[in-house]
């Protein structure tokens, strides 16, 4: 029954980061073709980023099931749900066809629209919602501890989030939604937002053929967007503690997406610690050179603070390379693999030192190196996909099939507006 499942998934896909890309990866292998219901200038946008840094992959998939919204433009939490109740009203004729709304993100104002309108529906938590991730997971009042990590990760001001947060309690109460980690519904018992997870394990995948390849010319590497969340400025205090402490100069590289000044403050700032002359900035590379660069890594180091489950974990794994990065629930309760090094939370001088073990002992890097292919051997996108379009069709029948037998509705035209 939930082969032949309709399924409208609503996102507004704003950049190829590694929550982005996963929508892509699971919902091209669903069983059944979802419908997207993208804003028309993200739509623009994500064909656009295809084109530049995928090679056109996905291209054909996204044109082919996707439904244009107006355009939107969203500055603050509270304006998501005026768009998505205007932009539902002009499609509320064709929303009878889709047995599931789905939101593959964590947005509570797209929640808080479809849970008002009566629709069936869910949404996927790629990060925990309101406050993005946990990274110190102490036992305290939720508003107390919402506060502490929002100064911590730079997620907002604390008035803004306490209004979504109250709407979350509510919105988020007696639902059915997933999740890509098991850190998430952790850290939404220690926020007190109460829903029904369903933890999706593994939560995400990687391509087989990217396993073990390249040279390994680069010592350190950091990969990821160019915000100081993900930890790209600690990343620089790493190599300059194994520089001025340590005598090293190990080759390193820093690469990832950047759409704003953060590129020229990381150069900078690289400058003027003395960094520049051995590690090297490149932003926004096609997925192949990422990847390519990545292959030939020693070791990647990731100071990440704003995480659920680190696509880019899985991909260095894939490749060889043995992760140092902080103990936080999203690494902790995911990562249970020597291949992953965790070091307290902001204590740069052990991750030098982890760093710097894993360049100097090759024998001990391989080994590492050995126990992380093994490791993510279950990561695979089509098992990933089969199972969250299980999931889906769970939540799509699970109330009618109590009184009647549901026959599945074929699409036999979309407007599109």
């Amino acid at each position: 029954m939930t082969r032949e499942m309709q399924v409208a998934l609503f996102t507004i896909l704003s950049s190829l980061t590694g929550g982005h890309v996963r929508i892509l990866e699971t919902s091209s292998r669903y069983p059944r073709r979802p419908t997207f219901l993208i804003p028309r200038n993200y739509y623009v946008k994500l064909l656009n980023m295809l084109d530049v840094y995928f090679e056109g992959r996905f291209r054909d998939f996204v044109i082919n099931n996707t439904v244009e919204l107006p355009p939107m433009e969203i500055t603050r939490f509270y304006a998501y749900p005026k768009y998505i109740y205007d932009a539902m009203n002009n499609i509320k004729r064709d929303l009878q066809y889709f047995d599931l709304l789905y939101v593959p993100h964590e947005h509570v104002g797209m929640m808080m629209l479809l849970k008002s309108i009566g629709v069936k529906w869910t949404a996927l938590l790629q990060l925990t919602p309101v406050i993005g991730a946990i990274d110190i997971d102490l036992p305290m009042n939720p508003i107390r501890l919402m506060s502490l990590n929002l100064r911590l990760n730079g997620m907002g001001y604390i008035g803004d989030k306490l209004f979504e947060y109250l709407i979350a309690k509510v919105v988020l109460s007696g639902e059915t939604v997933l999740s890509v980690s098991k850190s998430i519904p952790y850290e939404m018992r220690l926020m007190g937002l109460r829903a029904r997870v369903k933890v999706l394990d593994p939560g995400v995948g990687i391509d087989e053929s990217c396993w073990r390849c390249g040279d390994k010319d680069i010592d350190l590497v950091f990969f990821g967007r160019l915000k100081r969340e993900k930890g790209v400025f600690d990343f620089i205090k790493v190599l300059n503690i194994m520089h001025r402490r340590m005598g090293l100069k190990p080759k390193a590289m820093i690469m990832g997406a950047a759409d704003d000044d953060t590129p020229r403050i990381v150069k900078a700032r690289l400058r003027r610690l003395g960094l520049s002359e051995f590690t090297e900035v490149r932003v926004n590379l096609t997925r192949r050179e990422l990847l390519s660069y990545l292959a030939r890594a020693r070791v990647f180091v990731y100071p990440t603070r704003l995480d659920s489950i680190g696509l880019v974990v899985i991909e260095a794994l894939a490749h060889g390379v043995p992760v140092v990065t902080y103990d936080i629930p999203a690494i902790r309760f995911n990562y249970r693999t020597r291949a992953v090094l965790r070091v307290p939370f902001r204590d740069i001088n052990s991750m030098a030192l982890a760093a710097a073990k894993l360049l100097t002992d090759e024998e001990y890097r391989e080994q590492l190196a050995n126990e992380g292919l093994i490791f993510i051997k279950r990561f695979d996108w089509t098992n990933v996909a089969l199972n969250e379009w299980e999931m889906l069709g769970r939540i799509a029948y699970e109330e009618t099939e109590e009184t009647s037998v549901k026959v599945p509705r074929v699409v036999d035209s979309i407007r599109v507006i």
